[in-house]
């Protein structure tokens, strides 16, 4: 195994490559999945309350991997792997569903990753073969989507920044009497600049500590019933603070860019907001045909910035069910703060039944530290039989154990990985067993107790190199799946590293025997 992949191995052993980027899609997709089915499900809803579940939904996204596992479960995604022959390392995603605690994940040996879905009872596999390269180029990919969606986001608010310059206060009294009307009909006291703009572009608003709203230079022209109708809406998108979870919607687009459904919950956000806005004119007193009417005549003569940019009045593309909308009678236009909160609690809670990614409560890290310490112990015991057999395979040829073989043994047989795992780096160099990859090997460590210097080599580097509870389940998988007093074939050095120290004696070929 050559040092890059080692590397690449390393790394997906300890869940921090792919596992995290897994778990949010497979999360990311439950918890939108769930919100759209709760929307679908009551549309007797209003506007503002299924505006708020979508963007709870989608603001909940970045913190799902923060989730703790409930008590019993295991993580989503788990990870177990090391590296085959050559320059490749295979990698397989296993999809098991079950209740009560999950199976173990893939045996290293096999270079998987395992994916855990705790749902219903009885069982069933799906395994298909990646590359680990293909898993790094999906780390670039979704990185430069990210930056493709952030770079969105900063090109709308160059746009808006450039209308800002070239517009102009607006400080007509008349125009000032019309906002402090309004800002009384919504309970708005907070002050909002007014701007317009020599341009044709359709009413908007943007910021939320300093709120403006901009106008086209033809409202000078329009009738005081109109321009009542374009603040009330303009100061409804103020005081529902849309703009800044439009914002929060747009980063998590960037992040979730690979995920159809953050883009289909972030359109319907937008939808819902503009008609929790026009509930809100409605209520101001405005007439439901006056208020239509209005906005056709505005979506049909000006342009709208970019959504990254600005939140425009009448978008031409979803204007027709807005109308549909403002003058259905019927239309329930009362928000519901305490049943948007019941249920996102209820869809959080069912995502963090399926398990975190691994980061667990306060007393993980104790839990981990503790199981490392037995895993130790147990190398600790295993070195101590792996001595004697080397003792009684070199009285057997007639050779001297060397000095630095009697330090290796006195680590290992210690307990101290770190000794052992630096040693095992210089027998690699220098070895015969790796000679293709140096140009001297030294012959002097060609013994006949290699193979069990080996053993404790292999045992201890995976062990150093894995989260301990990975390394408990990927050892008991491969203990419970190998029938007593059959034979095990390891296939790689890496794949018989952990069954040889974990079994009850390898050297008494308890309860089997492995091999490579």
């Amino acid at each position: 195994m050559n040092g890059p992949i080692d590397r690449v191995s390393s790394a997906l052993q300890s869940a921090a490559l792919a596992g995290p980027l897994l778990d949010a899609l497979l999360k990311s997709f439950l918890v939108l999945g769930l919100a759209g089915a709760v929307c679908a499900l009551w549309r007797r809803a209003s506007a503002a309350t299924r505006h708020l579940i979508w963007f709870l939904a989608l603001a909940s996204l970045p913190c799902l991997p923060l989730l703790p596992s409930p008590v019993g479960r295991q993580p989503v995604w788990t990870v177990s792997t090391t590296a085959e022959s050559g320059n490749q390392v295979s990698l397989a995603i296993e999809l098991a569903h079950q209740i009560g605690p999950p199976p173990a994940p893939a045996t290293p040996e096999s270079s998987r990753i395992s994916l855990v879905v705790p749902v219903s009872a009885g069982g069933h596999k799906i395994v298909a073969q990646f590359d680990a390269h293909w898993i790094l180029f999906g780390w670039l990919a979704w990185l430069a989507g990210a930056l493709g969606g952030l770079t969105r986001v900063a090109a709308g608010f160059w746009e808006r920044r450039k209308f800002s310059r070239r517009a102009r206060p607006l400080e007509a009294p008349e125009w000032r009497d019309l906002l402090r009307e309004a800002g009384e009909v919504l309970r708005w006291r907070r002050p909002v600049t007014l701007l317009h703009t020599e341009e044709a572009v359709m009413p908007m608003t943007w910021g939320w500590w300093r709120p403006v709203v901009l106008l086209p230079a033809a409202a000078a022209s329009w009738t005081m019933a109109r321009r009542r109708v374009v603040l009330l809406h303009e100061l409804a998108h103020i005081k529902r603070r849309d703009y800044p979870t439009q914002f929060v919607a747009q980063l998590v687009c960037a992040a979730y860019w690979f995920n159809p459904l953050v883009w289909l919950a972030a359109r319907q956000m937008r939808l819902e907001r503009e008609g929790a806005c026009d509930d809100l004119v409605l209520a101001g007193g405005c007439q439901a045909n006056d208020y239509a009417h209005h906005l056709v005549e505005i979506a049909a003569s000006f342009r709208s910035l970019p959504e990254m940019a600005a939140m425009a009045m009448a978008r031409s593309s979803p204007l027709e069910g807005r109308i549909a909308a403002i003058v259905d009678a019927s239309r329930n236009r009362r928000p519901r703060l305490s049943a948007a909160l019941a249920i996102l609690a209820l869809i959080g809670a069912l995502a963090g039944c399926l398990g975190g990614n691994g980061v667990h409560g306060p007393g993980s890290a104790d839990k981990a530290q503790a199981l490392r310490e037995q895993q130790f112990v147990q190398l600790e015991v295993f070195s101590k039989q792996k001595e004697k057999q080397s003792e009684a395979l070199a009285a057997a040829a007639g050779e001297s154990i060397a000095p630095e073989f009697r330090q290796f043994f006195a680590a290992a047989t210690r307990g101290d990985g770190q000794t052992v795992t630096n040693l095992y780096e210089g027998f690699k160099r220098h070895h015969p067993q790796y000679s293709h990859d140096h140009e001297y090997p030294d012959l002097r460590l060609r013994t006949r107790f290699w193979g069990p210097v080996l053993e404790i080599c292999l045992a201890y580097d995976q062990v150093a190199r894995c989260e301990p509870e990975y390394t408990r389940l990927a050892v008991e998988d491969i203990l419970h799946s190998i029938p007593a007093g059959g034979v095990y074939f390891g296939g790689t050095d890496p794949g018989r590293g952990l069954p040889t120290a974990f079994c009850r004696s390898h050297v008494d070929a308890d309860p089997f025997f492995t091999l490579t």
